[in-house]
């Protein structure tokens, strides 16, 4: 079981001072004390963790620990690519998060950024006869981290 968390909401999932973090502490207890994973990479998701120093130091530390794992840098960027080119003249920022979730076959994703929404969940992003990726928001969605979106994950490094 495994889930994208956009670097958005990274604090709000692993800082218990912050304000958001009841929402999403749910997500933090399955990654650290359950079965659940964190899923994530390419160039710009790097790019964009490695601005929050201390969140890109425990994600090492999960991933050393198995409770995180990384995609092929490589293939998330050429989806990236091909992604951004699709949505030329849209509001869609978030082509490196659709390409992980695509990539990896990654079924949650974790965000505050609701413009996301239908971007993340339309179909032509993913291969035919794949379920949809699942957003959790808040504590609402904590019945996503279960057995039900668990999938073996593809191209990790």
């Amino acid at each position: 079981m495994s889930i994208v968390v956009d670097v958005n909401a990274i604090v709000p999932v692993f800082n218990e001072n912050d304000l958001s973090h009841k929402d999403f502490a749910p997500v933090r207890e399955w990654i650290i004390k359950g079965r659940g994973r964190l899923v994530f990479g390419g160039t710009k998701y790097k790019a964009e963790l490695k601005k929050t120093i201390r969140y890109a130091r425990l994600i090492r530390r999960l991933k050393d620990a198995g409770k995180a794992c990384e995609v092929h840098q490589d293939m998330v960027d050429e989806r990236e690519r091909e992604i951004v080119t699709e949505t030329v003249g849209t509001d869609c920022d978030d082509q490196h998060l659709i390409a992980i979730l695509s990539v990896s076959g990654c079924l949650l994703f974790c965000s505050q950024d609701r413009r996301a929404d239908k971007f993340i969940t339309d179909r032509r992003w993913y291969s035919k006869g794949r379920r949809r990726p699942r957003i959790y928001r808040s504590i609402k969605n904590r019945n996503l981290l279960s057995q039900r979106f668990l999938v073996k994950l593809q191209h990790l490094v």
